[in-house]
């Protein structure tokens, strides 16, 4: 993306990369009460692992240590970097998005068949432990706080735009690693 590298797959890692293992918090009400780090399958269901990733919650993003070495999660200004470089906010969505409907339900809107970065709507854990979204959107957490909650992007099936929000520290979203 421009002069950015990113990995081209969500990210499915269940440890840091100092070794340490992140907590697999499959219970809802766990998860609502967390205030450390943590990651689960989409639906407590590991088959969604192989082409989705995993979900995370902000405190493991907040560690600093959850991309491989020599990675880390982007900033909000390097995920702007690359909505620019996708045409904006109304175009990156699908411009990143993976093409066709092997994951993303119909229509995948404005998903373009030659980029190589295949975003895939792993859907999210709500900061009340609810499992949605899988097939119809993705959110990915960016290393950004602002004053009150950390910030992600987002991009959705039936839209060609990338979104870049705030979110609860208590939700599990998607990662994407950029090189340092």
């Amino acid at each position: 993306v421009g002069t950015q590298i990113w990995l081209t797959s969500n990210l499915k890692t269940t440890h840091l990369n100092d070794g340490t293992p992140i907590p697999n918090v499959a219970d809802s009400a766990t998860w609502v009460n967390l205030s450390t780090p943590g990651y689960v399958w989409y639906d407590n269901d590991p088959v969604t692992y192989t082409d989705y990733g995993i979900l995370y919650n902000w405190m493991t993003v907040n560690t600093g240590l959850l991309c491989p070495a020599g990675w880390h999660v982007p900033t909000e200004a390097e995920v702007n970097t690359a909505i620019s470089y996708a045409g904006g906010p109304l175009l990156a969505g699908g411009y990143y998005k993976e093409p066709g409907t092997m994951h993303w339900l119909e229509p995948n809107t404005g998903a373009v068949p030659d980029t190589e970065f295949g975003l895939l709507p792993g859907g999210v854990r709500t900061n009340l432990g609810v499992f949605g979204g899988i097939q119809t959107n993705g959110a990915w957490w960016t290393s950004t706080k602002t004053a009150a909650d950390p910030t992600g992007f987002s991009a959705t099936y039936d839209s060609a735009a990338m979104t870049v929000g705030t979110s609860s520290e208590k939700y599990g979203a998607s990662i994407r690693c950029i090189k340092d």
